[in-house]
């Protein structure tokens, strides 16, 4: 597989899909990051949309190897 980068302010405007079930599992709010490998470990999802559809509704973790990211529609 090649090796992709993207930078942190567009994986804001992504969406996670799990790479097990393709599951649309919402807007990647944020990354965690291991310091010392410097690698994301995991993501952290919108689980829902709350007011308007412009805050979350609640929030759960996914870890980054069951990640991929998809465009919002």
């Amino acid at each position: 597989m090649k090796n992709e980068t993207v930078k942190l302010s567009e994986i804001s405007v992504k969406r996670a899909v799990s790479t097990k079930t393709g599951e649309d599992l919402g807007r990647i709010r944020d990354v965690k990051i291991d310091l010392a490998s410097g690698t994301v470990t995991e993501a952290v999802v919108c689980e829902k949309r709350g007011i308007f559809g412009l805050f979350c509704g609640g929030e759960h973790i996914v870890p980054w190897k069951n990640v991929r990211l998809v465009p919002m529609f």
